[in-house]
């Protein structure tokens, strides 16, 4: 184990009910702005691509075109 990585914050709670549960889910995901959840959702894309046997890192489709004036 490195001793300079950041060590881990692990938190656990216990639901006693879906609602209770399906609450905690929701207010976990509450506390991150879209740019920390889209930061933490992109390594698990790329696993999903390796998983199926791609190696290559996806990229955004970009589609340009340009209209002329006859």
């Amino acid at each position: 184990m490195d001793e300079n990585a950041p060590k881990r914050v692990v938190t656990v709670r216990v639901a006693h009910s879906r609602e209770e549960a399906e609450r905690f889910d929701r207010e976990w995901w509450e506390q991150f702005t879209p740019d920390q959840k889209v930061a933490m959702l992109w390594p698990l894309t790329i696993e999903g691509y390796a998983f199926a046997g791609l190696r290559i890192q996806p990229r955004l489709q970009r589609s340009s075109w340009r209209v002329e004036r006859s």
